[in-house]
């Protein structure tokens, strides 16, 4: 093979490696973040994870823009099974949880919004996760 022949050869795997690189998972508060621009959140803040989402990496807290004083969490996992462990915990807990609870749809994101979130919070967040 000629010098060129390889130039072309090594050019070609060396873009190709290039072109595999994964972006970071989200964080919990990149979410929330999220969640803020879409019109849902506001006031996001990093917190410890505890009580029903204690398996998670991490937590992040916010606040409904509306109603007025309702909250919301969300959650990142550092693997499939303490998601899934955790989406069950809320749902035996969904009398206490609320009915607004999100799964992503590829990340491992779980969000939660407090009892007293409109269904527009909850179909914003749900399309929002799904594209994750």
């Amino acid at each position: 093979m000629s010098w060129i022949g390889k130039s072309v050869w090594c050019l070609t795997i060396i873009v190709a490696l290039g072109g595999c690189k994964k972006e970071p998972p989200p964080t919990a508060l990149s979410v929330c973040a999220q969640l803020e621009a879409a019109g849902v959140a506001t006031n996001c803040r990093d917190k410890a994870p505890k009580g029903l989402g204690a398996d998670a990496l991490e937590a992040a807290d916010f606040d409904l823009k509306s109603p007025e004083g309702k909250t919301g969490q969300v959650l990142s996992f550092r693997n499939q099974e303490d998601l899934d462990d955790t989406v069950k915990d809320f749902k035996k807990m969904k009398v206490l949880a609320g009915r607004h609870r999100y799964k992503a749809k590829s990340a491992l994101i779980f969000v939660q919004l407090n009892e007293g979130a409109s269904t527009s919070a909850g179909r914003i967040t749900e399309e929002l996760l799904g594209k994750m």
